[in-house]
C-alpha cells in the first residue's frame, strides 16, 4: 500500500505518502476534495469560491519577436490593490530583513495560521491534509478561493514558518509535485515578492507557457553543465532570466538548486520559482532573480500603440516569473486585435526584463564538489 486515505471526524483527508508512491496518487482525491468543495457552502450559506476559474478568459499569444508563446490571464472577479505609484517610489525590499520573519500583508492576520483553526472560515477551505515518509508533521492543502487555474491549491505548513526554501523544503515540494503527477506545476516566491510570508507553495493544472515553449524548443538551455547526472543552465535569451535544473536524483537535484537559493539569500535577492514533474521520472525546476517584488503598470498593456509608459506600478496583477503568464484583475475586453496583441507581449517582456536581475551570477560549481562530498550544503557559505 502506498497511501493511506484516513478520514478524520471533521471528513477531511489525511494522505500519508508512503516511499516510494505512484506519481499523480494525490490527483484523484484532491479532485474529488475540489468537486465536493464546488458544491458546498460556508457554515453562513454563501460559497466557498469566491469565483471559479475560467480558461475563455486567457489568450495566448505567440510574440513573433522572439518566436515565443506568452499567456495574458484576465481575472475580473479579483481586485487588486490598484493604488499605482512611481517607479522611482518603490521601497527598496530586503528579502533577508524578513527572511526570518513570518508577517501577513497590512498588518492583517495570518490566513494561512488561520486555516489551522477549526472555527475559522478559512478552516472551511481546507482540502486534504497530507504528510510524506518519516515527516511528523502535517501539511494543509488549501483551495485558492481566488483561483486563476484549475485546481488552484496551495501547501501550507503548520505553526509560523517564514517563506524561506531550505533543501528539505525543495525536496518536498518537487515530492508532492510527483504525487499530484506530470498535470500539474508547482510555484514558489520568496520573502519579498511573496503575499503572505509564512511558508507556502502553490500547484495547479499546468498551463505556465514556458513549459510549451521547452517543449516545442521555442525556448532552449544555453550554458549547460552536468553535474552527478543533473543537467544545470540558462533560459535562452529570448526568455526571462531563469536558472535550468532537470534531474531524476531528487536528492543531488535539491542540493545543487539549493546551492543556488542559498547564494541568492546571503545576497538578499528576491527569487521565483515553477517546477514540475516529468512523465519520465524527471524533475525540472526554474529558477529567476529579481531586482524587485513589483510589476509594470498592468493596464499600460492595452493601452493604444504608441501610448507612453506612464512610469508607476501597482499590484492589480501578478508576474508569473518565470512561468511567462501575466495575470490581470480585470476584464479580458471584448476585442484585441492582432497587432494589439503583439504590443501587449512587447510590453510583458520589457515587464519582465525589468524586474529581473541579470547581473547575479551563480556560486562556483567548483567549490560545490569540492565541499560536498563531506558537507552539508545547509552549512555551506556561498561567497
Amino acid at each position: 500500500m502506498q497511501a493511506e486515505i484516513i478520514k478524520t471526524p471533521v471528513t477531511i483527508q489525511t494522505i500519508n505518502l508512503a516511499s516510494p508512491f505512484e506519481p499523480g496518487i494525490m490527483k484523484q482525491p484532491l479532485q474529488q476534495a475540489f468537486a465536493n468543495k464546488r458544491q458546498s457552502t460556508r457554515r453562513n450559506g454563501k460559497p466557498i469560491f469566491n469565483y471559479h476559474y475560467n480558461p475563455d478568459e486567457e489568450v495566448d499569444v505567440f510574440y513573433e519577436a522572439d518566436q515565443v508563446w506568452y499567456k495574458f490571464s484576465f481575472v475580473s472577479g479579483r481586485s487588486g490593490y490598484d493604488n499605482p505609484i512611481p517607479v522611482e517610489q518603490i521601497p527598496p525590499t530586503s528579502a533577508v530583513a524578513v527572511m526570518a520573519q513570518h508577517t501577513s500583508p497590512k498588518n492583517r492576520p495570518c490566513p494561512f495560521c488561520s486555516a489551522q483553526k477549526a472555527d475559522s472560515t478559512i478552516h472551511e477551505e481546507i482540502l486534504c491534509y497530507a504528510s510524506l515518509a518519516n515527516n511528523t508533521h502535517k501539511d494543509i492543502f488549501l483551495m485558492n478561493v481566488n483561483e486563476y487555474a484549475e485546481d488552484h491549491m496551495c501547501m501550507v505548513e503548520q505553526g509560523e514558518q517564514a517563506q524561506v526554501l531550505t533543501q528539505s523544503r525543495i525536496k518536498k515540494a518537487l515530492l508532492y509535485a510527483k504525487a499530484l503527477g506530470p498535470d500539474y506545476e508547482g510555484l514558489f516566491n520568496s520573502a519579498g515578492a511573496a503575499t503572505v510570508n509564512h511558508y507556502h507553495v502553490p500547484f495547479c493544472k499546468k498551463k505556465s507557457p514556458v513549459w510549451r515553449n521547452l517543449e516545442e524548443q521555442r525556448v532552449t538551455i544555453t550554458n549547460a553543465q552536468q553535474i552527478n547526472q543533473i543537467v544545470h543552465g540558462e533560459l535562452s535569451k529570448n526568455w526571462v532570466r531563469s536558472r535550468f535544473f532537470k534531474g531524476k536524483d531528487l536528492d543531488e537535484l535539491c542540493r545543487q538548486i539549493y546551492w543556488e537559493v542559498k547564494d541568492l539569500q546571503q545576497k538578499n535577492i528576491i527569487h521565483n520559482c515553477k517546477f514540475i514533474y516529468q512523465q519520465d521520472g524527471s524533475f525540472v525546476w526554474l529558477m529567476s532573480p529579481r531586482l524587485n517584488g513589483y510589476m509594470t503598470y498592468v493596464y499600460h498593456f492595452l493601452e493604444p500603440v504608441g501610448t507612453p509608459e506612464s512610469g508607476l506600478v501597482n499590484t492589480c496583477g501578478s508576474i508569473e516569473i518565470p512561468g511567462g503568464d501575466a495575470i490581470m484583475f480585470f476584464e479580458l475586453p471584448n476585442k484585441l486585435s492582432a497587432m494589439q496583441k503583439q504590443i501587449m507581449a512587447q510590453r510583458f517582456k520589457k515587464s519582465l526584463d525589468k524586474t529581473c536581475d541579470r547581473q547575479w551570477q551563480p556560486p562556483c560549481y567548483k567549490r560545490y564538489l569540492d565541499l560536498t562530498a563531506n558537507t552539508s550544503i545547509e552549512s555551506i557559505n556561498c561567497d
